[in-house]
């Protein structure tokens, strides 16, 4: 039983000896912080952090340190470990900080989550009240501005692949036109081709036409006349002949009926 006592005092007075040593890495944080030199500060909190884990302000403090130093990530983690459930005020000074450093990190929806838990537990606290205002207009800002980049690169887009479209359309050289004018294309060079096609059967047609009458002309002329069969230009000598004669015989007839006597008187 005596040892027993014993322990528990030697316990205690190292607990009371850490404790001490906490306040003191702690009181001269706060120096180090008043003066601006917050990374010595955060230091020195953190030797009191290790000295007295349990004390839950010690990691508050430290948390504000390095915030104030800019180190945001770590700062976060430094009010995760002060969170006390059972210590109001405690644990509504790390929400509002901790809003304040995810603000600070653009990490909006964080920022208005932790400041509203601020409100559930403090309704008339003005700062979070100020706050949540400033981060909800943000993040409005913020939505709007990633709309209208969406919308931007849309556009921007859409116009690349309506220049890229323009230009396969103007360069047949490249081989890619669309299916429309591809087929535009195949249509007018079918028609093309058939037209060419009619008018090689029409020339062929006139061709052969133009040498069977040829052939038909040259075949007669060739022909040897049949027994009794004049040629057409021995009728036309024939003909003429025949004018002539008879021209003849109609003078001689004339010559005739004029009588060869001399006139004279009646009486």
């Amino acid at each position: 039983m005596k040892r027993l006592l014993i322990a528990t005092l030697y316990l205690s007075a190292l607990a009371m000896q850490a404790r001490g040593a906490a306040e003191a890495e702690n009181r001269t944080g706060n120096k180090f912080f008043k003066d601006g030199k917050y990374t010595e500060a955060a230091d020195h909190y953190r030797r009191a952090e290790v000295e007295a884990p349990e004390k839950k302000a010690l990691s508050y403090n430290l948390g504000n340190a390095l915030y104030k130093a800019g180190d945001m990530e770590q700062a976060l983690k430094s009010y995760e470990r002060a969170q006390n459930p059972g210590d109001k005020q405690l644990r509504k000074k790390v929400l509002f900080n901790k809003g304040n450093a995810y603000y600070r990190q653009q990490n909006l929806d964080e920022a208005v989550k932790n400041y509203k838990e601020v409100l559930k537990i403090d309704p008339s606290d003005q700062a979070a009240k100020f706050n949540l205002q400033m981060a909800l207009r943000k993040q409005e800002q913020q939505k709007q501005d990633q709309n209208k980049d969406d919308k931007d690169k849309n556009k921007d887009k859409n116009q690349q692949q309506q220049n890229k479209d323009d230009k396969q359309k103007q360069d047949p050289k490249n081989g890619k036109q669309d299916d429309k004018q591809k087929q535009d294309q195949k249509e007018q060079q079918n028609q093309q081709d058939k037209k060419q096609e009619q008018q090689k059967e029409q020339q062929q047609k006139e061709q052969d036409a133009g040498k069977e009458d040829k052939d038909k002309k040259e075949s007669q002329a060739a022909q040897p006349l049949k027994p009794g069969q004049m040629s057409e230009e021995e009728a036309k000598r024939l003909l003429d002949a025949l004018k002539q004669d008879e021209a003849k015989e109609q003078l001689k007839m004339m010559k005739l009926k004029i009588p060869n006597r001399k006139r004279g008187k009646d009486w």
